[in-house]
């Protein structure tokens, strides 16, 4: 199967409710029969932006399972931009639907899903130039928000996790 169709047949699964298609998706990319692009990261990251019928809480952990599997297989800092691209997605879709109305959709789990799993599972090195992307970025309310997503997840953290969470904390930090 080419990759371009991986990502199509995931957001058909998606629509039609396809629960088979989407964890045959699924367990294509963790085992490794398919593959993402690098640029498919941001489409991983804006499918929670889209008014799918509906999604089981375990579908959306594993598209973000699919998403670090899929910065994995790439060089890290532009895996990460596009992740970094993918999260504001999501977290403007919070404040605004397609028409420009106020919406209730609460991008706070979702954001706080990657953000937990990048700190859990990632390196400091990756951390930092996380941190650093993070730094680039212009709108100050979606690093507020990271801020927060950080700053709670750390309340109830283990001793590792608190590490990684304060360095990326400070370097979110620098600039505001």
């Amino acid at each position: 199967m080419s990759d371009f169709i991986a990502i199509k047949k995931l957001y058909d699964a998606l629509k039609t409710l396809d629960i088979e298609e989407f964890d045959e998706v699924y367990f294509g990319i963790r085992d490794g029969k398919y593959m993402f692009y690098q640029e498919d990261i941001l489409q991983l990251c804006s499918i929670f932006t889209h008014n799918f019928p509906y999604m089981e809480p375990h579908q959306e952990r594993k598209i973000v399972k699919m998403t670090f599997i899929t910065i994995d297989k790439y060089d890290i800092q532009p895996a990460l931009e596009k992740l970094i691209k993918g999260l504001k997605n999501i977290f403007d879709k919070s404040l605004t639907d397609i028409k420009g109305e106020t919406v209730n959709f609460s991008c706070e789990e979702i954001l706080e899903e990657y953000v937990s799993i990048f700190v859990n599972s990632y390196e400091k090195s990756n951390i930092i130039v996380f941190g650093e992307l993070m730094n680039r970025e212009n709108c100050q309310n979606f690093k507020l928000k990271i801020i927060e997503i950080l700053e709670m997840s750390m309340e109830h953290a283990e001793d590792n996790y608190l590490i990684k969470g304060k360095i990326l904390l400070d370097i979110i930090k620098q600039n505001q």
